[in-house]
Formats: C-alpha cells, structure tokens, sequence
C-alpha cells in the first residue's frame, strides 16, 4: 500500500521542489521555466532565514512542507508568518501555495498539507489561518470541506500600473528640476478624480 508522508523541510530538501514548481507553473498561462528556478532560490533562503530566528530564540518566520508517496514527492505546501492588519489579530498564518500533482489528487495529500499547517500556527502564535486561492470552484469546495470560510476579497495592482494610473510617473525637467504645467495640470486631475484612469486589477480571494 502506498505510504504518504507530509514532513517539514530544509535546505537540503528544497531541490525536490524544482519538480513541483513546474508542474504547478506549468498550468499557468506564461509559464517562464526561470520562474521555477527563482522561485526555489526564495524559499531557500526564507528556510534559512526561519532557521536563524529559531536558532536566535525567536519564532519561526516560515516553512515548506512536502508530501510524498512512496519517498517521491507529490505535493508541497509554503506558508508564512505575517503581521496582520489592524481590522485582524496580531498574527496570521498565510499559505502562499499549495500544490499536489494531478496523479495524486483524493489521495489525502492536499488534505495532509493543509493540517499540517496547524503545527506552524501553534508554534508562531497565529491565531487564523488563511490562504491565497483561485476562482476555480473545485479548489474552493476542497478549501470549504476543510474547515476555511470566505473573506473580503483582495484587489491587487502592481506599483508601477498604480504609479502611471495617478499620474506619478511623469518627471521632472532635467534643467529646471520643476515639472511642465501640463504635466503638473495631468496630475492634479488624475488624483482629483483616478478612478477613470485606474486601470483594472485582479483578484485574489482569500
């Protein structure tokens, strides 16, 4: 009978994740193969920086669980301590990703990956957990059999789209150092009234 497993991982266990990570991206509509590779880079690292906080007598600040079946992995979960906002209590859990590969899907993996997020939030003091979704139905109704409700949704805008929308982005003159009066006249009237020039924004529910 297959064995599944859902353990904590480190540094060492992070190249296991390369695989992951370009099953789970490959899915997604601009695949960039060096995503993966950057991607795996930052969780080294935030597994590393973890470590020294919890060597230094502090909480941990993140972890990355993998599940395997057989001793192959099939599934990773990342997940952070974060501040919350001041409307939420002091300390939250977020999954940024989870991920189980179609071939072992209803084997109780995605299930395992979630529960084990428990463990972290014991040891951070969270008192909630949450976790970055897509639209789709299915990963919302899995979500919902595991015990997390809805929450306000996210709108999300990159700095750069929001600095060009309120018209920051223009500059100044490079001999006189002052902006144009057209240019000063475009930026009063985009942040006197944005909301025709805000460009459309995804989002995330939560």
């Amino acid at each position: 009978m297959p064995q599944l497993a859902v353990a904590v991982a480190n540094v060492d266990d992070v190249p296991a994740l390369k695989s992951l990570l370009d099953d789970a991206l490959r899915s997604q509509t601009g695949f960039v193969q060096s995503m993966a590779d950057d991607i795996v880079s930052r969780v080294a690292d935030r597994i590393s920086d973890s470590q020294r906080a919890q060597a230094a007598g502090l909480r941990p600040t993140y972890r990355l669980m993998i599940a395997t079946k057989d001793g192959e992995p099939i599934g990773f979960a990342s997940m952070s301590s974060v501040e919350s906002g001041i409307m939420g209590p002091p300390r939250n859990v977020l999954i940024d990703a989870i991920h189980v590969v179609d071939s072992a899907r209803k084997s109780g993996a995605g299930t395992s990956l979630l529960r084990s997020c428990i463990d972290f939030a014991d040891a951070v003091g969270a008192a909630e957990i949450s976790v970055e979704v897509s639209n789709k139905r299915e990963e919302n109704r899995f979500l919902a059999r595991n015990g997390f409700g809805p929450m306000t949704s996210r709108r999300v805008g990159s700095v750069d789209a929001l600095r060009r929308a309120w018209g920051l982005d223009t500059k100044p003159d490079p001999n006189t150092g002052q902006l144009s009066e057209a240019q000063r006249q475009r930026r009063r009237r985009l942040l006197l009234n944005p909301r025709g020039s805000r460009r459309s924004t995804r989002t995330n529910v939560v």
